[in-house]
């Protein structure tokens, strides 16, 4: 006997879908590690706003900080402590004070220092 369409129903190995409703959720929960890792971005990039508003509002403090790291780097490898930090520290301040880029504040530095130097 030839099989029929409600054979082949029984035999389809396939479970019936429930059908979705209306209100249910199209888009899956995105996973643990992104929702955590967004929430850092999101912390990270406040705190940095901060630090950078607090830098734009008093320079020295930026001046002071990027003259220590220039002194530092400086140590590190052993040229011209000193005009380093001086440069960087110069750097700095046009960059939060004056709104400078930071490319451009540093060709000024380096121009200041030759001068100096020369």
């Amino acid at each position: 006997m030839p099989p029929t369409a409600s054979d082949a129903q029984a035999h389809d190995p396939k479970p019936p879908t429930p059908s979705t409703p209306a209100t249910a959720r199209t888009e899956p929960a995105p996973p643990l590690l992104a929702r955590h890792a967004n929430a850092t971005e999101a912390a990270l990039e406040h705190a940095f706003d901060r630090v950078w508003r607090t830098f734009r509002k008093r320079p020295y403090v930026g001046t002071a900080l990027a003259g220590g790291v220039g002194l530092a780097a400086a140590s590190l490898i052993g040229v011209g402590e000193l005009a380093i930090a001086v440069g960087a520290g110069y750097a700095a301040y046009q960059v939060f004070k004056n709104r400078e880029p930071p490319a451009q504040a540093m060709r000024e530095a380096l121009q200041l220092e030759r001068k100096l130097g020369a």
